[in-house]
Formats: C-alpha cells, sequence, structure tokens
C-alpha cells in the first residue's frame, strides 16, 4: 500500500432477520455442544480450516452473516444437521434450482451442496452443456441398468 494513503471506512450492512436467527441458532448450538464435545473456539477454528478466530467470533455474535460454506463446516464440526443453522437451506437450493421442486427436503451433503452451488453460478451456456453431459449419463446409466435386469 502507498505511503500515506488510508482505506476509505466502507459500513458493515445490518443482518437481515433470518441472518440473526441463524446467528441466534447456532450460538445456542454451540453453549449445547461445546463442553459435550470438549470444544474451544480455537479447536473450531482449526477444524474449520479457517486462519483466525474472529471469523468464528463474529459468526457466534451476529457481526457477519453465516455463508453456506460456513453453515456447513460449522455443523460438520458441531455434529448437527445444517438446517439446525440454518433452517431455510433447503427453501434456498430450491430457490436456485426451482427443476428440483417438491416439498421433500433435499438431501443435505456438504458435497451435493457445493456442487449445486458450483453449478448454479455457472453462465447459462455451461449450464446447457453440463446438463447434456448429464442427462448423456443418466441414459447411458439407464439403458445399463435394463440390460442387467434381463
Amino acid at each position: 500500500m502507498m505511503e500515506g494513503y488510508l482505506m476509505p471506512m466502507v459500513a458493515k450492512r445490518e443482518l437481515t432477520e433470518p441472518e440473526r436467527d441463524c446467528a441466534a441458532r447456532l450460538r445456542r448450538i454451540w453453549e449445547r455442544k461445546r463442553l459435550a464435545l470438549g470444544l474451544t473456539q480455537e479447536k473450531v477454528v482449526y477444524a474449520c480450516g479457517w486462519s483466525t478466530q474472529g471469523a468464528f467470533g463474529h459468526y457466534l455474535q451476529g457481526k457477519n452473516p453465516l455463508n453456506i460454506d460456513a453453515v456447513f463446516r460449522l455443523a460438520r464440526v458441531l455434529e448437527v444437521d445444517p438446517r439446525e443453522i440454518m433452517p431455510g437451506l433447503h427453501e434456498m437450493l430450491l430457490s436456485f434450482f426451482p427443476e428440483l421442486g417438491g416439498s421433500t427436503p433435499l438431501p443435505l451433503s456438504e458435497e451435493v451442496v457445493r456442487v449445486a452451488l458450483a453449478i448454479q453460478s455457472l453462465p447459462a451456456k455451461d449450464r446447457a452443456s453440463l446438463q447434456k453431459i448429464v442427462d448423456a449419463l443418466a441414459q447411458s446409466v439407464d439403458g445399463h441398468d435394463r440390460a442387467d435386469c434381463r
């Protein structure tokens, strides 16, 4: 950074009510689980792969909104379903992928959500190409399964 140059202060936005609710849920889960699992904030930070304790502290205090990646990392460490921290996760995924439809909650593994969100962030052209590949694989598997049943 150039000497004498000051970075402008950017005001943090206020968390939305659902974001505050997620932080409150995380605090309750933390209080319930930390002693039972022998956790400290430092252990959580290490297990989540974060470099500082500040991120976890800010999530607990509701200073920063939880993102999906953090929810899955924390759920894994705290041994809870991610929906305990972020109950709207299913609806959020459906908003990204309405074609999934249905009212039955999707099975939420960290890997599935990461892939789904990565796909959702692709340009439409790439998503269409990927859909063709998935369709071809599905036909191949369907054809293989039918042949095995004969």
